[in-house]
């Protein structure tokens, strides 16, 4: 395995393991300390942020396709402002890792769809390294 791809991992357990400050360094340790959760039921709502994440690839997917040609374009249908819309759009760069954060409902109540989605990093490592700033 790289050194990134152990970085990523090493990087990807601070996330599972409640965000905590403390970093685990190596591949094994992260085996060792890895708790998977139990998928959300379905009966439980979506928190902000996977609502967030769902609609920014979702409009996303309006653009590639061509169903739209822009985020004023979708922000007009939507009924919401651009910024929103640019905002949400920022989320579908975000760190696989931190994804599945959201997804898993990982991350801290006090972390704001704010604190992930203006003007994210564009590199995976500076994203992490931010939200692990933010905890």
């Amino acid at each position: 395995m790289s050194k990134s791809a152990r970085a990523h991992r090493a990087c990807h357990a601070c996330l599972q393991q409640s965000l905590s400050l403390q970093c685990l360094n190596n591949y094994e340790d992260f085996y060792a300390h890895q708790n998977y959760g139990e998928p959300r039921p379905w009966g439980i709502a979506p928190t902000a942020l996977q609502l967030a994440l769902a609609r920014g690839h979702r409009w996303l997917a309006m653009l590639e396709s061509g169903k739209v040609s822009s985020l004023r374009e979708i922000a007009g249908q939507e009924g919401v402002d651009n910024s929103y819309v640019s905002r949400m759009m920022n989320l579908t760069v975000l760190a696989p890792d931190i994804v599945e954060a959201i997804l898993d409902d990982a991350l801290p109540d006090h972390l704001t769809l704010f604190d992930i989605a203006v003007d994210p990093p564009a590199l995976w490592e500076e994203q992490r390294t931010l939200l692990i700033s933010l905890i």
